[in-house]
C-alpha cells in the first residue's frame, strides 16, 4: 500500500516539474535582434525566391558581407544561405500541399529552375521526395 502511495506521488511531483519546466519556458527572456540584421532578414524573406545577393542583404544591415555572415550566424543560428534555402523548401511545402501544383511548378514558384535540383534539395534537407511531402498532412 505505501509503494502505490509513493508512486503516485512521484507521479505528481514529475507532472509538477513538467508543468513549473513548461511555465520557465514561456517565461524566458526574449532576446532581441538588431534592427539592422531585422531590416536584412525582413528584405531577404520578401525576395528568398530571387536568389537575392547576400551583398544586397549586407548592405541593408549596413554591414560588410563578412561581419554580415558572422552576426546573421551568430543571431540566427544559421548561415544567411542555410536559412534562404530553408525558406524556400517552406514554402515549397506549403504549395505541394495544394493538390493542383505540380512539382515543376513549385519548384520555379520557389525559384529552382530544375526540378530535379529542387527534388535532390528536398530530399537532402527534409529526407522526404516532393511526392512524399505532398502526403504529409499538417504544416
Amino acid at each position: 500500500m505505501q509503494t502505490r502511495g509513493l508512486v503516485g506521488e512521484l507521479r505528481l511531483l514529475a507532472m509538477a516539474g513538467a508543468v513549473i519546466a513548461a511555465t520557465l519556458d514561456l517565461e524566458a527572456p526574449v532576446q532581441r535582434l538588431d534592427p539592422r540584421l531585422d531590416a536584412a532578414l525582413r528584405w531577404m524573406e520578401a525576395h528568398c525566391r530571387d536568389h537575392p545577393p547576400l551583398a544586397t542583404a549586407a548592405r541593408i544591415a549596413g554591414f560588410a558581407p563578412t561581419v554580415f555572415h558572422r552576426r546573421f550566424t551568430a543571431a540566427i543560428g544559421s548561415t544567411p544561405r542555410a536559412w534562404l534555402e530553408a525558406r524556400r523548401l517552406d514554402e515549397a511545402r506549403r504549395l505541394l500541399r495544394q493538390p493542383d501544383a505540380s512539382v515543376q511548378a513549385v519548384a520555379a514558384a520557389c525559384g529552382y529552375a530544375n526540378p530535379f535540383h529542387f527534388s535532390r534539395v528536398m530530399r537532402r534537407r527534409l529526407g522526404l521526395s516532393p511526392s512524399q511531402v505532398r502526403e504529409q498532412r499538417g504544416p
